[in-house]
């Protein structure tokens, strides 16, 4: 097995898992683009691509879903938690707490 395919499953892993942060997440998928672009067909590629959004956890919650999909078709085995999920659901009620407040104010 290639090192890329080595180091991009076992990130894949961490990503089902929540064993790495939005921040280092997104500083390894940059930082290994290109190689990504090469190994990953067109479909897994995009799905493992984060989001551009103003919330912290939507996009890495995006790429978790990618990973996941790409481990179940190779039938790679992982343990899926879902703390991206409620960390993104929790920061989405906040947001709607800020959005509800300033129109009050108004």
């Amino acid at each position: 097995m290639s090192n890329i395919k080595e180091e991009l499953i076992e990130q894949m892993i961490n990503l089902a898992s929540c064993r790495t942060s939005p921040e280092e997440w997104s500083t390894w998928r940059n930082n290994h683009n290109k190689q990504l672009e090469s190994f990953l067909n067109r479909g897994e590629y995009l799905r493992l691509r984060p989001c551009v959004h103003g919330f912290r956890w939507l996009p890495i919650v995006r790429s978790q879903q990618g990973a996941i999909k790409y481990l179940d078709d190779g039938n790679i085995l992982y343990v899926k938690e879902n703390s991206y999920q409620e960390n993104y659901e929790n920061e989405l009620e906040e947001f709607i707490k800020a959005n509800r407040e300033m129109k009050k104010q108004r």
